[in-house]
């Protein structure tokens, strides 16, 4: 039995209505310490204040971030320790919100509408499993792979019940570790029995440490032709030919994977870099564009972005392209937020080379 009064809570909703059936939901459980946000900035102060065993956030935020945002930068700054659960509430129902909320990897995902009844059963279980798994979370948050390695599988032993999540713990363990080759045969043991992504695609980025290239393309292609929508698999394929110089599929691979998830800034990221490597301007242009578009409230934002948007832009003039003039009004704008909010960023080179682009 879960003992809510001990438990700490933080409800992030810009909706009243919406955060008092949540917050009502959690005091009849018995729960005491509820903290209620109305913006991502209010949950972001929170969180990096204080420690919570459960954050139910909705997505759709209005303006700012929204919850897959605060949950990314979060988990990038450890506000979110693996002894704590993340559950994503939303009534969004696109392939591209579902993507983007579940690539970050909340601990859960509640749909809207859904009864008090519903919304107690699924926090009574995300706790319960919390508080079974405790130990390796506790490990986990130090940082300490080796202990928590072993651990799991002292675990695995003793409580086989949790065995569907502990296993997937133990290999990414061997893969933080660096044992490598374990991880392979781990992963290829687990795949004897019954196809499981997972262990596909844990076997496939093994093999990618091992630089067995073909391999890890081989076990990524099954995978993304098994399952469409673990677009990770497309990331780490895309990794895989980018090491291999094949910068064209590499992109080919981001495009497709950027079609199924959009809003996944790195993804963005990348396709910039690739396109680069590429040397296809207009689509590094779009790549880094959308990349600072979703990094503008996140914890993504960075020189690079901005620095990759203006390169793009200055290969296609110096090429003698025409481009619309809300592009060069962008190139101005990313040139003023470089030497305002990245103080230390070498600019001078660029402005001359955009100055020497005007008519």
């Amino acid at each position: 039995m879960i003992d809510y009064n001990k438990k700490r809570f933080l409800v992030i909703d810009d909706l009243v209505e919406a955060r008092s059936m949540v917050r009502d939901t959690l005091k009849e459980a018995g729960a005491s310490k509820i903290d209620v946000a109305m913006s991502a900035n209010a949950a972001m102060e929170y969180l990096r204040t204080r420690h919570y065993d459960l954050i139910l956030s909705d997505y759709n935020l209005g303006r700012g971030k929204d919850g897959q945002q605060i949950l990314e930068e979060a988990r990038h700054n450890r506000l979110v320790p693996h002894t704590a659960a993340f559950i994503m509430i939303t009534a969004e129902t696109s392939p591209e919100m579902v993507m983007g909320a579940l690539e970050y990897q909340p601990d859960g995902y509640i749909s809207k509408p859904f009864t008090r009844a519903e919304l107690r059963r699924r926090i009574d279980r995300m706790l319960q499993q919390k508080e079974q798994m405790r130990e390796v979370n506790v490990l986990l948050d130090r940082q300490d792979w080796a202990s928590a390695l072993q651990l799991t599988e002292a675990l695995l032993d003793s409580k086989p019940q949790l065995a569907g999540k502990l296993l997937r713990i133990k290999g990414t363990l061997m893969l933080e570790l660096e044992y490598y080759d374990d991880a392979r045969r781990f992963y290829a043991a687990q795949l004897k029995d019954r196809h499981m992504p997972w262990a596909l695609f844990g076997l496939a980025r093994a093999c990618f440490h091992m630089h067995d290239y073909d391999k890890a393309v081989e076990y990524l292609q099954k995978l993304m032709l098994d399952n469409q929508y673990f677009v990770k698999a497309d990331d780490w394929m895309a990794k895989t030919l980018t090491v291999q110089g094949d910068y064209r599929g590499a992109e080919d691979i981001l495009l497709a994977a950027i079609a199924k998830s959009p809003k996944a800034v790195l993804r963005q990221m990348e396709l910039g870099k690739v396109a680069a490597l590429n040397k296809d301007w207009t689509t590094s242009e779009q790549g880094f564009k959308r990349a600072i578009m979703l990094a503008n409230h996140s914890v993504y934002r960075c020189a690079d972005n901005y620095l990759g948007f203006i390169e793009a832009v200055l290969q296609q003039l110096e090429a003698g392209q025409t481009l619309p003039k809300a592009t060069l009004n962008q190139v101005e704008e990313s040139l003023n937020t470089l030497d305002n909010d990245f103080k230390g960023t070498a600019t001078d080179t660029l402005r001359s080379r955009y100055q020497a682009c005007q008519p």
